[in-house]
């Protein structure tokens, strides 16, 4: 394959792997791309034909990445060539057919094959061939394409194959992640990235649904969560109001759904269908539109598929029997432990994890609903044995309920069956034992060897410390294996590895690849600590433990209605607050810019910002809430903009004890694992903070005492 004739996307992949001396994962040339993961696994075979076509060998490996086989000299050949190219940017088949598809999708008057000739600058040979294409994947949805010379092209079908089809489309070029900014009015396009293909195919597929009707639905899909007693998941919440405005849109352009009578006749006595009911009333009358009765239906099928329950110890209204779920999980496992020799049998987590997925799929499934799963690539590229083994086990569902599963859904299975087998494979591992560092020792630490733990469970996290603070010598002592830290570590002997305080995805594979680098030598046994502590000594810990509790929530401070654009603006507002004297402000200030230079906690996704470190300018821990009048704005990693709603503010004492640092530490693993607690520092009062700090730390001291 000659690369003149590449896509842009395969010439952009191949520049990032050409420039790397070591494997790249996907999602790492996937943020520098600002596109999709699914968009770089889509173009893999185009990169690997165009690598052969030159001589050079191409290289995946599940946990690793991509990597070019070749010598700097083959290497930098490659980027000559790919370099020498014409820079006109050059449509992929597949993106051209996709924005075919949401032309013909969202208006079924006939288009002129002229008309994409001229978006696209190919023949009309090429979007000949594209229709050709996408025949087969119109069929899925009963759709027809429907050619007629002198007329043009046009799609054919029910309405709701019609929604279904353009729900899919979105969901196939749209990561979630987009999806939930463009619901917040966040979904801005970056100067430099104006041009970019996959920006304005995306932007022409978020057109589909209306920014507008989208703010006014969100309200009142909460009134109906408050009526049903529970909330949606965030996918979930996510997938109904797309089909909401999409719904809204098709009627108001006079295009209505029709729902089997008998359907309709079976779920009007449900919860669900009384929601729906209320719904379409407030939808009436918010967006001035009549809504038909099928609608309803319609929109109760998806309320069902979209619930969030937890089916294994809830299940009333489940479309199958709580008892049939668990002999149908138990079943699944059977042909896992078959497939994968691994005995799974006595796996509770695997057991509930299994009945409260298929509660929920198995409603959508005979309910003709769609499944997405957006890491369906991903697991097909890198695990397909563990795919292998769940299709084995999706046959037990098909054979149950006379229903097809869609490989979204056994993408799911493996989801579920790998982790159990994973932990199987780990379970006579060797345990390491390790110390996580930042340069405070508080906050962003104590996040990290949360994280830490609940994704491994052959680390165990027996010290959090300062890197400022750091004794080789006590860590050796301790038999600490390695060091996990938020920052580089010079000068040690002990092996570091350097991670984000949230523990992305590339991190995680730097420490497989360590632990797989330490599986490779000989193994040691497994140490066992125990610490004997006398009952003085465990009195004076527990003294400290509650001394710095009162501490805490005596000093507990709420700034509202503030006004900061950005974040040195809000270190400049907790050191007001908190120091005492000019002098003392000063200092602080410099000491929580430091911290934030060596590393900042924006935490993506909650919303919230982590300002903290250690400091003389100061004599006790103090916790606060900065809570903003506007956000401020920023890009995250993906290149997405985020807002800052609230700043977090925690600050201890240079020379604070132990028991000062894990009393402040539990607070910030508060925050990233309790939404709940979460939710009352965004939004409480201090009293009902104050209250929610109290129960907490409550809970944290009877373990500490029990110890």
């Amino acid at each position: 394959m000659d690369i003149n004739k590449a896509s842009t996307r395969a010439k952009e992949i191949i520049t990032i792997l050409c420039k790397e001396t070591q494997y790249v994962t996907i999602a790492n040339i996937a943020e520098k791309l600002n596109v999709s993961s699914r968009t770089i696994l889509r173009e893999l075979n185009e990169v690997e034909k165009l690598l052969k076509h030159n001589g050079i060998s191409f290289d995946k490996k599940p946990n690793r990445g991509l990597y070019i086989n070749g010598s700097i000299e083959d290497k930098d050949d490659l980027l000559k060539l790919v370099g020498t190219q014409r820079e006109n940017r050059v449509y992929a088949p597949h993106e051209r057919q996709t924005i075919i598809l949401s032309e013909l999708l969202q208006n079924q008057n006939p288009a002129k094959l002229y008309y994409f000739t001229k978006i696209f600058n190919v023949s009309e040979g090429t979007v000949s061939r594209d229709l050709d294409s996408l025949e087969g994947w119109m069929k899925q949805y009963s759709l027809k394409l429907i050619r007629k010379p002198g007329l043009g092209v046009y799609v054919e079908g029910s309405e709701g194959e019609i929604r279904r089809a353009i729900i899919n489309l979105i969901y196939e070029n749209v990561d979630q992640n987009h999806l939930h900014n463009f619901m917040r009015e966040n979904f801005k396009i970056s100067a430099d990235r104006q041009l970019g293909i996959e920006i304005r195919m995306r932007n022409r597929l978020l057109n589909l649904i209306d920014r507008n009707t989208i703010t006014k639905l969100e309200i009142l899909i909460h009134e109906v969560e408050d009526i049903m007693g529970y909330s949606f998941a965030d996918s979930a919440y996510v997938g109904l109001v797309v089909h909401l405005a999409l719904a809204v849109q098709r009627i108001r352009n006079n295009e209505k759904i029709t729902v089997d009578k008998q359907y309709l006749d079976e779920i009007r006595g449900k919860q669900e269908y009384v929601a729906a009911e209320h719904l379409v009333k407030s939808i009436e009358k918010a967006l001035e539109i009549s809504i038909p009765q099928d609608e309803i239906a319609y929109i109760t099928m998806h309320i069902i598929g979209s619930k969030n329950r937890d089916v294994f110890h809830e299940v009333q209204g489940s479309v199958i029997g709580g008892f049939e779920l668990v002999k149908l999980a138990r079943d699944m496992i059977k042909v896992a432990e078959l497939e994968s020799n691994c005995y799974l049998e006595q796996n509770q987590k695997l057991l509930e994890g299994l009945v409260n997925h298929l509660g929920t799929a198995v409603s959508r499934l005979k309910m003709n609903m769609d499944i997405r799963n957006p890491l369906l690539d991903e697991i097909k590229a890198f695990y397909p044995h563990i795919m292998e083994i769940s299709k084995k086990c999706a046959e037990v569902i098909e054979h149950r309920f006379n229903i097809d599963i869609p490989e979204s859904e056994i993408g799911y299975i493996a989801m579920h069956l790998g982790a159990a087998i994973e932990k199987k494979e780990t379970d006579d591992k060797r345990v390491y034992w390790a110390a996580v560092a930042c340069p405070s020792g508080i906050g962003a630490s104590r996040m990290l060897a949360s994280r830490i733990e609940s994704e491994y469970e052959n680390i165990m996290v027996s010290e959090v410390i300062s890197t400022i603070k750091l004794e080789e010598n006590a860590l050796e002592k301790a038999e600490i294996d390695f060091v996990i830290s938020t920052v580089p570590i010079n000068g040690i002997k002990l092996p570091v590895i350097v991670v984000t305080p949230l523990l992305s995805l590339t991190d995680k594979l730097m420490i497989d690849k360590y632990l797989k680098e330490c599986n490779s030598k000989e193994k040691d046994e497994s140490r066992e600590k125990r610490a004997t502590v006398d009952l003085k000594s465990k009195l004076i810990q527990m003294s400290k433990y509650s001394e710095s509790i009162i501490e805490l929530l005596d000093h507990l401070f709420i700034l509202d209605d503030c006004t900061a654009d950005s974040i040195k603006e809000l270190i400049t507002l907790a050191s007001e607050q908190l120091g005492d004297t000019s002098e003392k402000q000063d200092m602080l200030e410099r000491d929580l810019t430091d911290r934030e230079n060596k590393g900042n906690t924006r935490i993506s996704g909650k919303e919230f910002v982590l300002i903290h470190c250690r400091s003389a300018a100061i004599d006790r821990i103090q916790l606060g809430v900065i809570r903003l009048r506007n956000p401020i704005r920023y890009v995250n990693n993906r290149g997405e903009l985020e807002n800052i709603c609230f700043a977090i503010i925690m600050i201890a004492p240079l020379q604070a004890s132990k028991e000062s640092l894990e009393v402040i530490g539990e607070v910030s693993r508060l925050l990233i694992e309790k939404s709940n607690f979460l939710k009352t520092i965004k939004e409480g009062s201090q009293q009902s903070i104050y209250e929610e700090l109290s129960m907490r730390l409550n809970h944290f001291y009877k373990i500490k005492s029990s110890n």
